[in-house]
């Protein structure tokens, strides 16, 4: 099986059920669960409910919401939005990053440490 943070993994192909799984595996790789002492059916629970007040529609539906969710995931674990949030602007390639876009993402860091 490809990694949950690696850009590779293909979510079209998933069930809904491999989604639901795998969004629990990407919350455990940063201890979010046993820091926020949340037990494993409280996030089934949660990710259960989010699944099912999609509409089923082409482009808005679970899918689209776990793509979103799966990008946020790998950005946060190559460590992206911490050199962008903790950094200042210095290289060129830096300053397409705004600092309004470098100031909403520091407050992820300390949730992640």
């Amino acid at each position: 099986m490809i990694s949950t943070h690696s850009w590779d993994l293909d979510i079209n192909q998933m069930s809904v059920s491999e989604m639901q799984t795998t969004f629990e595996l990407c919350l455990e790789q940063f201890n979010l669960l046993e820091k926020h002492s949340i037990e494993s059916s409280t996030v089934q629970h949660f990710i259960n409910a989010v699944a099912e007040e999609y509409l089923d529609v082409p482009y808005h539906n679970f899918y689209h919401g776990f793509h979103v969710f799966h990008s946020v995931h790998c950005i946060l674990k190559d460590k992206t939005i911490g050199y962008i949030a903790s950094h200042q602007v210095s290289e060129p390639c830096d300053r397409k990053v705004p600092n309004s876009v470098r100031n909403y993402y520091s407050w992820l860091l300390p949730l992640l440490n």
